[in-house]
């Protein structure tokens, strides 16, 4: 899946373009016709490296839009849903981090933020991954939600770092020390967050250690139903 961003000038479109050269990975595309569909991320580094290589691994002919709002939070992000429908898409997959918030009541929040924005006509869920079938004036669309974390830890809180100390701990041996995913990633050596990013860029199937965001992201690939 190529990745086409909407802020060409922004710090996640460097992240991507230098992770990518990197691992030698041809991801990050100047095409933007047709889309198939735009990633929106609440968060910005290393979900910006994750989502990257993740696209490495996924169809290639497909372009997608993918973009890092400059919003104070996640929950700011959906009252500009309609910019995102302008580019004439009809498929959104946004990720964000669970943090400490049980996963009941974030779906609730943002069940309620969307029904502000949109008419909701159907809900699917699927563990920490929700998919609203939604309708505006521009048409019907579909917003999947990733919420990244896993119950393999008992973290304070959860984030995109569970998912590359997993990785850590499979590829390299690593084991954590800490209760806060993002202490325990940022205290590793920079030559072994660069090893499990080169590990994850060369393995082909991530869907244990990425299980939520694989589906979110290949949603975007599926032919529109309408």
């Amino acid at each position: 899946m190529k990745l086409y961003p909407l802020l060409p000038s922004s710090r996640t479109t460097r992240n991507m373009i230098s992770i990518s050269r990197r691992l030698r990975i041809s991801v990050v595309t100047p095409e933007s016709r047709p889309l198939s569909g735009i990633i929106i991320l609440a968060n910005g580094t290393p979900d910006d490296y994750v989502v990257t290589i993740l696209s490495h691994h996924l169809d290639g002919k497909k372009i997608v839009g993918i973009t890092k709002p400059q919003r104070a939070n996640w929950i700011a992000v959906f009252d500009i849903i309609h910019i995102y429908l302008r580019y004439r898409v009809d498929k959104l997959v946004m990720l964000i981090d669970q943090e400490n918030e049980p996963l009941d009541s974030l779906f609730e929040k943002i069940e309620k933020k969307i029904a502000k924005v949109a008419n909701i006509t159907d809900v699917k869920k699927y563990q920490r991954l929700i998919t609203y079938t939604c309708r505006r004036h521009e048409g019907e669309f579909r917003l999947t939600v990733i919420i990244n974390g896993l119950d393999d830890y008992r973290f304070k809180r959860h984030t995109i770092e569970d998912h590359l100390l997993k990785a850590a701990e499979v590829f390299l041996g690593i084991k954590l020390s800490k209760n806060d995913p993002k202490e325990c990633w940022r205290n590793l050596r920079e030559e072994d967050q660069y090893e499990v990013f080169r590990k994850l860029s060369k393995t082909a199937s991530l869907d244990k250690l990425f299980p939520q965001q694989i589906k979110g992201l290949k949603s975007l690939l599926e032919n529109s139903s309408h």
